[in-house]
């Protein structure tokens, strides 16, 4: 007997993840994320902040021995370690969190298509729905047993999303290569920072351009037959 093959983990995942859902999961680690910053902030401040009054004299040297002395510094280090790397995470739940509340609402302004009109989606991409691997359909069946390409919209969604990233990600890279252009009439003496600068940001605007363009070739790898 031929064993079933299951659709992949990730098309899977696409297609039954709910945005709202999705949102509010990094809209609380964003929160806890922050309250561990302020945390991290006050003892930061508790310790460097007794340290420095003994420095001037307000507090006792005598008030702690070397080792807690050690200890003091060590955690007030620590702390400070924590600011930063909660911050990284802050920051990146932030954006996954917009990132959902985005895909949600684009999956809501597309959420009255048709199988026709999820056809013509295809057809726009010189695809077929025909193409989709047998595991994906039989996971359309399961999700949509009536009409199953709707429960494509998902995975529509996000592919329309990504698209509209990397067009915002090519025009702010075109933003910094026309600035590149503008700084040829500057002084010599501050040219060439400027210069580099723009070139920087537009790099980081190409590198996640591409990403995104990546990212939707994997999506239509996995979900289609080659």
């Amino acid at each position: 007997m031929t064993p079933s093959i299951a659709a992949s983990p990730l098309i899977t995942l696409y297609l039954t993840e709910k945005p709202s859902e999705r949102a509010d999961h990094y809209r609380c680690r964003s929160a806890l994320y922050c309250a561990a910053i302020l945390i991290s902030a006050i003892g930061t401040l508790i310790i460097f902040g007794g340290l420095s009054a003994m420095y001037l004299g307000l507090l006792s040297e005598g008030s702690l021995s070397g080792m807690g002395m050690l200890g003091a510094i060590g955690g007030g280090c620590f702390f400070s370690h924590n600011i930063t790397l909660f911050s990284k995470w802050q920051l990146d739940a932030q954006q996954k969190m917009k990132w959902y509340e985005r895909l949600g609402v684009h999956l809501q302004q597309i959420s009255h298509w048709d199988e026709r009109t999820v056809e013509q989606f295809f057809s726009r991409h010189n695809r077929s729905p025909a193409h989709i691997q047998p595991p994906v359909m039989d996971l359309l069946h399961q999700l949509n047993p009536q009409r199953p390409l709707l429960a494509l919209l998902p995975l529509i969604a996000r592919y329309q999303l990504t698209a509209q990233f990397a067009g915002e990600w090519g025009q702010k890279a075109a933003e910094q290569q026309a600035a590149l252009l503008r700084v040829e009439c500057l002084p010599p003496e501050s040219r060439d920072n400027i210069r580099r600068i723009h070139q920087s940001i537009e790099a980081a605007a190409n590198k996640e351009k591409q990403q995104c363009v990546n990212l939707n070739a994997e999506c239509l790898g996995l979900l289609l037959n080659p």
